[in-house]
């Protein structure tokens, strides 16, 4: 069977320091589920593999999802909130109304409550991205527009505690890689050039507002950087990380700690995969060849070839990095390995949890009383069929000590499964999520300790949850093992308190009303442009793990009018084929693609016009 993503929110530990028995799980610290939404909605258009919920300050959460009126209907965007009490309320607000359909991007929430969301949509010979923003205890407002290319890929965003944001993305024509910045309460400024080169990039914001973006160069392939401090200018170009290999950057992540220095975090293939850190200081990066874990000595370990990222985040007194590695890419047995950014440096050695004949992704969140909480979803069979369930562990500090992975999700079965877990941190909370699957019932669950959310908006009317049953939450004892197929004995929690009984599929509410994102009219000259690379090829959705290392890209009959010339496709920036004649007739077949996440190039050069390029980044199944 496939595994598909539903989102879903679990738990909220509220309140300062964790106490030992909180940190133990030996309680049951969570209340009666909550739906956030009762109908099961795949993910299928969200690309990045990030969580799309946040939390503010206070420790209000905001959750973005796909929004159809009908099965059939075309994907919106909406945003859930969690307001109210007595019962809690998911409140949704429909931010996009468009003929044909558009592709979430992103949802953001600042420490003042300000929250951002993005989309695109694509048509008319382009594809628009565009934002929206809800100002603190205010309404979201109309759409802005970031930026207007077909050529623009890998748009990513960051904000800072005070709704300052920053958007990059890299574009095929002209070659580079840009970034506008919008001022909270403002509009989107001017591009600006980062780079002349569009590869691997990521940006970050820190507290205040300062910037940094941190991409991978032409080869040989290092990683560089451009710094702008808030309300200043881009500086120069400076070396961030290196190695003594080409083009064998796989993965790049860059964060500001909570002292302001910014923070990149790399995995290199050197003949096994090699993590590579450094700091920026306020004279500048550290050394840049930083060797983070590896096959050698830091922390203990035999051969580990494969290497995964899967987070870095902001702690108040510095930052957390999480990965997953495992002895070869077809082998899942995988560690989590937790490393810890103090005034100090990077803890020697790292926290690894071992998970032996276990699948695991991470997820990794912090608050503000320096808690850092780690959740992972572990892939098992206890008999003769895999299940998903969610364990966590919770650390005091970026020195205190880490407790044993322990339940956090009810226990799996064939058919109620909990996968790809997150989390979120705001305030003093955490927040936990996965999807629920395996049986007819798929759904989004919420529960939570935090009693309530804000204060629930007098419009839009709620569309409320609870016409599917909601799952009863159970805890591992405090004598729980991280190992999948031990036993643990869990408390059920009380049945889930209903909210409301409102249509499966609610139309969205008559207020606020979202401005419909105006559509240009076509081009008169016959042929008609193409709207997208979509018009020429049939690429595999993103949102959807590549299994046994090969996927196929089919190739249509052009619209009327144009005639391909070349297909070439890269995979990570290096050619693999380049199609002409009559082997534009047959579907190419990738073969042999790497582990982890990668990114697949296609260019259609057309005999007259412009030519087309589509990039999507994919995860190997695992």
């Amino acid at each position: 069977m496939r595994l598909r993503r539903v989102f879903a929110v679990l738990g909220v530990i509220a309140g300062g320091a964790v106490p030992t028995a909180a940190v133990a799980l030996s309680a049951d610290p969570f209340g009666a589920p909550e739906i956030a939404d009762p109908t099961w909605r795949p993910a299928t258009n969200f690309t990045e593999g990030v969580p799309f919920a946040g939390a503010d300050g206070a420790g209000n959460m905001l959750l973005a999802t796909i929004y159809r009126k009908t099965v059939s209907s075309d994907d919106q965007l909406a945003v859930l909130e969690r307001c109210g009490s007595g019962p809690v309320t998911w409140q949704r607000t429909v931010l996009t109304d468009v003929a044909g359909g558009i592709t979430p991007g992103r949802l953001l929430v600042s420490r003042d409550g300000t929250a951002l969301a993005t989309w695109r949509v694509a048509g008319g010979g382009t594809v628009r991205h565009y934002s929206s923003v809800r100002p603190p205890g205010g309404d979201w407002g109309e759409p802005q527009l970031i930026v207007s290319d077909l050529n623009v890929s890998f748009v990513q965003l960051a904000v800072s505690d005070t709704g300052d944001a920053i958007a990059t993305w890299v574009d095929s024509s002209p070659s580079g890689t840009w970034a506008s910045i919008r001022p909270a309460g403002g509009a989107w400024g001017a591009p600006e050039s980062i780079a002349a080169t569009n590869l691997t990039s990521d940006v970050a914001m820190s507290a205040t507002g300062d910037a940094v973006v941190a991409y991978k160069g032409s080869t040989p392939g290092w990683v560089f950087s451009r710094y702008r401090p808030a309300g200043g200018t881009w500086g120069g170009v400076q070396e961030v990380l290196r190695n003594a290999y080409q083009d064998t950057l796989k993965s790049l992540m860059v964060e500001f700690d909570g002292t302001g220095k910014a923070v990149a975090l790399a995995n290199f293939r050197e003949l096994n995969d090699t993590i590579r850190v450094n700091v920026r200081s306020s004279t500048g990066w550290g050394p840049t060849d930083q060797v983070l874990d590896d096959d050698g000595a830091n922390p203990p370990n035999p051969s580990f070839d494969s290497r995964i990222l899967q987070g870095l985040v902001r702690h108040p007194q510095g930052a957390v990095a999480v990965w997953t590695r495992r002895p070869t890419s077809s082998n899942f047995t995988d560690d989590i390995v937790v490393s810890r950014l103090s005034a100090a440096g990077w803890e020697t050695p790292q926290k690894v949890f071992d998970l032996p004949s276990a699948f695991a992704n991470a997820s990794v969140a912090t608050n503000d009383a320096g808690e850092i909480l780690l959740a992972a979803t572990l892939l098992y069979r206890p008999a003769t069929t895999d299940v998903n369930d969610v364990r966590m562990s919770i650390a005091p500090s970026l020195t205190g000590a880490w407790p044993d992975l322990t339940l956090l999700s009810p226990q799996a079965t064939p058919v109620n499964q909990f996968r790809d877990a997150f989390a979120v941190g705001g305030g003093s909370a955490f927040y936990v999520g996965w999807g629920v699957h395996g049986g007819s019932n798929q759904r989004t669950e919420v529960v939570a300790t935090k009693p309530a959310g804000a204060t629930c908006a007098a419009t839009p009317t709620p569309t409320a949850t609870a016409t599917a049953s909601a799952t009863p939450t159970a805890t591992a004892s405090a004598t729980a093992t991280a190992t999948p197929t031990a036993s643990a004995t869990a408390t059920a929690s009380p049945t889930p308190t209903a909210t409301a009984t409102p249509d499966p599929l609610p139309l969205p509410s008559a207020t606020p009303t979202p401005t419909p994102t105006a559509q240009p009219s076509p081009p008169p000259p016959t042929p008609a442009a193409p709207s997208a690379i979509a018009d020429f090829t049939t690429l595999p959705a993103a949102s959807t793990c590549v299994r046994g290392h090969k996927l196929t890209v089919k190739l249509k009959k052009p619209p009327k009018g144009y005639v391909v010339k070349t297909v070439t496709v890269k995979v990570n920036a290096k050619k693999v084929a380049t199609l002409k004649g009559k082997q534009l007739k047959k579907p190419l077949h990738l073969r042999k693609l790497p582990q982890g996440t990668f990114t697949v190039t296609v260019t259609i050069t057309l005999t007259k016009g412009k030519g087309l390029t589509e990039r999507r980044r994919y995860t190997a199944c695992k």
